[in-house]
């Protein structure tokens, strides 16, 4: 991913804002994602996201659906990243409705759709939004 596109993320994120802020951002991925998913998050924060990682955010001893139901609580922004594992697992769809409902709310300002590769048909929920996708080049092109 290069610079460019990271500060395009970061410009989905804060359209509209006419004051410096760190965003807050959900990222929603399957386990098996977790590389991208690390390097990516990681990203954010260096470019001033306060980005959202389970397994930063998840310890041994904590309840899952209680550490994820407080990281959406406090997202302004929610991240889907789509891939092949992530397309149908059931934590992520769960997520997306929450983070859904919040939109609706009016609590999350975007849903922003990441896709790393290929995985078929998007949810309806994702069908009208513009999304980044890395699929077809490697991270750091």
């Amino acid at each position: 991913m290069t610079s460019d596109e990271l500060q395009r993320v970061k410009r989905l994120m804060s359209e509209g804002s006419t004051e410096q802020y760190h965003p807050k951002a959900f990222i929603s991925h399957a386990t098996q994602d977790h590389p991208f998913v690390e390097k990516f998050a990681t990203d954010l924060r260096t470019n001033g996201v306060d980005a959202w990682f389970s397994k930063w955010e998840i310890r041994p001893g904590d309840s899952i659906r209680a550490k994820i139901d407080e990281g959406l609580e406090d997202c302004e922004h929610f991240i889907i990243v789509l891939s092949k594992s992530s397309i149908n697992r059931p934590w992520v769809q769960s997520e997306l409705d929450a983070a859904t409902i919040r939109k609706l709310d009016g609590k999350v300002r975007k849903i922003i759709p990441i896709k790393i590769e290929d995985c078929g048909d998007l949810p309806p929920t994702l069908g009208a939004l513009l999304w980044e996708d890395f699929s077809n080049q490697p991270y750091e092109a």
